[in-house]
């Protein structure tokens, strides 16, 4: 599970265990915690890095732990970040892309989930809690009931893209790209109406002598009035 707010972000672990009575067995694994950088960043932002927290912590403990075929479920309330996840359609820039990237190439976007704040225990760790409340009040070693439950009974098939609008900070516009792939093709288009690259290379190389011919007889027509000028002084 993972978490961010204004103070800060984190993630924590559970191991969910299963024995032969089915009874389940819910236990704090790890957890990690970062304080925010004085620097503004948009709590989206912050959503994301805690993401990325909890797929490194992911594979730390899926080489530690001495289990097989271990399932990881990432969890965030953060519906935001779940569609920067899941999304195809869109393009980002590159504080959001380069963490996509990095939960692509760990996880699919089939093992995050949406969690209720209320649920989540990372909000401690990105929160803060003093010692008192801690011990007292904490869900953070215990974990959210809910994991106790059966697996079918809390994973549901939700979309999330539409939470990533299209006039979103973090979302490329491209249609200055479009605009220069259009020039591209036409120019493509072109180079197709010759029948080697020879030939190709000489217009070109004749557009360029034209071209400078050109320029040439500008300059001269330039130079021309201040050089009569000069000569009637």
């Amino acid at each position: 599970m993972s978490d961010a707010s204004t103070c800060g972000y984190g993630q924590c672990s559970y191991l969910r265990l299963e024995d032969e009575s089915r009874k389940v067995h819910v236990s704090f694994v790890m957890g990690k915690a970062r304080v925010t950088l004085k620097k503004t960043v948009s709590i989206p932002r912050l959503e994301l890095a805690a993401a990325t927290i909890s797929v490194n912590i992911g594979d730390l403990l899926k080489n530690e732990l001495e289990y097989e075929d271990i399932k990881d479920y990432y969890w965030t309330d953060s519906k935001v970040v779940l569609g920067f996840i899941s999304n195809e359609s869109r393009r980002f820039y590159t504080f959001v892309a380069n963490r996509v990237q990095l939960i692509h190439e760990h996880t699919t976007p089939s093992q995050w989930h949406y969690v209720e704040t209320a649920l989540n225990t990372a909000d401690e760790g990105s929160r803060g809690r003093s010692p008192k409340d801690f011990v007292e009040k904490s869900e953070w070693i215990k974990g959210p009931d809910f994991l106790k439950e059966p697996v079918e009974s809390w994973l549901k098939e939700e979309t999330y893209e539409d939470h990533v609008d299209a006039d979103s900070p973090e979302v490329k516009d491209f249609r200055v790209n479009a605009s220069a792939v259009k020039e591209n093709s036409d120019i493509l288009k072109r180079l197709q109406r010759f029948s080697s690259w020879h030939k190709v290379k000489v217009a070109i190389a004749l557009c360029l002598r034209y071209k400078k011919k050109l320029r040439g007889k500008v300059l001269a027509k330039k130079k021309a009035p201040s050089d009569r000028v000069s000569e009637e002084r």
